[in-house]
């Protein structure tokens, strides 16, 4: 597996967008809750064309960054076809756009 180089100078949120986009399961995912009030896995699973476990690990890794946040029935476990997932577009926006600084700074 190659060895990640760190970036120097890149923090914070920057860091956090980044760490998304770079990704293509990831940057699937955030692209089409963007475009929806909300979905679940399957609905992702088939706007996306990926599988579950790569579905799963891109939505695990979005609401631990705080870029979406899953709407579980009382009950439902972490990945469940019944949670919705909904996406918070002010946070992801700041973001890309503090990325969008440190780029062009």
């Amino acid at each position: 597996m190659p060895v990640r180089t760190e970036i120097p100078d890149l923090t914070g949120p920057e860091l956090n967008i980044h760490r998304i986009v770079q990704n293509e399961s990831r940057l699937s995912c955030l692209r089409v809750l963007l475009g929806t009030p909300s979905a679940s896995r399957p609905e992702l699973q088939e706007a996306t064309g990926l599988q579950t476990t790569t579905i799963v690990e891109a939505l695990t890794e979005l609401e631990e960054r705080g870029y979406i946040t899953a709407n579980r029935p009382k009950g439902e476990r972490k990945g469940s076809p019944r949670v919705r997932y909904v996406v918070h577009r002010d946070r992801v926006t700041a973001d890309l756009l503090g990325l969008a600084g440190w780029i062009l700074r």
